[in-house]
Formats: C-alpha cells, structure tokens, sequence
C-alpha cells in the first residue's frame, strides 16, 4: 500500500517529467543512445529491459536501475580518475547511488565531495545540475520514490512475483502492475537517456541547453511546500476572522 501512495505521490509532482519519459519511450533512438553510452557487457541487458518494459514493468524497472547505477559507477570513476572502484574490492563497499546513512562507509555517486579525499565530486558538474536533481529526487530524498531502496529492501517484491507468474503464464492480471508502476518506468528513462546524453561531451556544445529540473523531493523543496501551505491556510485563517466581523 505505501508503495502505491509513493506512486500517486510521484505522477502528480512529476507530471512533466513522466510525460517526457512516455516519449522517450516510444523512441527507438532513446535507447540507442543509452546503450552507446553502456559498456557492452551491459547492453543485452538493456536489451532485455527494453522487450519487458511494456508487459514486465516490475522486472523492467529492476534492470534498468541496476543499469543506471553501474552506469554512473563506471562514469563516477572515469571523471574522479578512480578506475579501482570500478569492481568490488574485498574489505570494501562499493560505490552506490543511496545510502547516506552509511556515507562515511562508503562512496556516493551523487555527493558534492569524495569521501576519503575531501575533492570535489566531478560527476556533479559533468552530469548538469538539472539531471543530478532529477537523479537525487528518484534515488536519495526522504520524501521521493527512493527506487533503488525500494527494490533492494523487497517493498516491490510483490510486483515483482507478479510480473514473474505472468512470464510463466500463472497469471494473467497485468493492470494492476502496469498502472502503478508505469510513470516509475518512464522516470527512469529519462534518468537514463539525460546521463547518457550529458555524458556524451561530443554532443554536448557550450550552446546547448542543458537539462532543466529542479527538486521536488529534497529537504529544501519539501520545506519551502510546506511554508507555501502553511502561508495559504494562514490567509484562509485570516479571511474567515474577517468575514467573522462582519457579523453582530
């Protein structure tokens, strides 16, 4: 069920970005950008992705965010000149996209400085502060989806089991599924396609346009929700004390 609200929360905050997603979707250049961007060993799974996005969305979005994680990993470490931490290495963690809370254990992906050397972190001008933003809001604000958590901690398991009873024909119930994770799987593509794009320093001029987005998930946009809320039932609160002196 609270994944559901996640949801619900999400389509009607990213309304914009959902639907940029849905195109991208349609796009078979989409994808062909992203796997240029991908090592190969990776590209069938993209591939994989891709044919389940429609029918499998649970499974889908699964891969798709193993994908972008290690894809980031790979381009964190080529712009911080830390090829070592392209592998597991025995004693340590990896390099990840959540995890705040045990950030002194290990390196962030989308933290403004490295951990162990102070430096600053270069995936964060390299990507854009427009994608970095959507990319903190899908992944590391308290408030957003958080989908890697989500996965990784089994919130979406149920989903998952149903994608996979339909694969083996056991079920045949795919709304339910399909409707609430749609907008996330879309979500992603644009992830995927914005970091894809970006890191690809060809394409990218000093003219062109960078991505736009500001967060909707992080403390400081919650924050500024709540005061505008706040502020609007204060003015109602007033209002209604005026209307109040009117009366004999």
């Amino acid at each position: 069920q609270g994944g559901h609200n996640v949801s619900n929360d999400v389509s009607s905050v990213l309304t914009e970005q959902i639907k940029l997603g849905n195109q991208l979707r349609n796009e078979t250049s989409t994808f062909s950008i992203i796997s240029n961007w991908l090592p190969e060993d990776l590209r069938a799974l993209m591939d994989l992705a891709v044919c389940w996005m429609h029918d499998y969305p649970a499974c889908a979005l699964a891969l798709f965010s193993v994908i972008l994680e290690h894809g980031l990993r790979l381009e964190w470490c080529k712009v911080n000149h830390r090829p070592q931490d392209q592998t597991a290495q025995t004693g340590r963690y990896y390099v990840t996209l959540d995890g705040h809370g045990q950030r002194s254990q290990h390196e962030l992906l989308l933290h403004p400085y490295i951990q162990d050397s102070g430096k600053i972190n270069a995936l964060i001008e390299h990507l854009g502060a427009g994608t970095i933003a959507l990319l903190s809001d899908l992944f590391c604000s308290a408030s957003g989806p958080n989908i890697r958590a989500a996965l990784g901690h089994g919130v979406w398991d149920h989903f998952i089991d149903r994608d996979l009873e339909r694969m083996a024909g056991q079920d045949q119930k795919k709304q339910e599924t399909q409707e609430f994770l749609k907008p996330m799987v879309s979500l992603l593509v644009l992830a995927l396609y914005q970091t894809a794009l970006e890191s690809n320093t060809c394409t990218i001029s000093s003219n062109t346009a960078r991505f736009c987005y500001s967060p909707k998930f992080s403390f400081a946009a919650t924050t500024r929700q709540s005061l505008v809320s706040v502020r609007k039932q204060l003015c109602h609160l007033w209002n209604l004390l005026e209307d109040c002196k009117s009366f004999p």
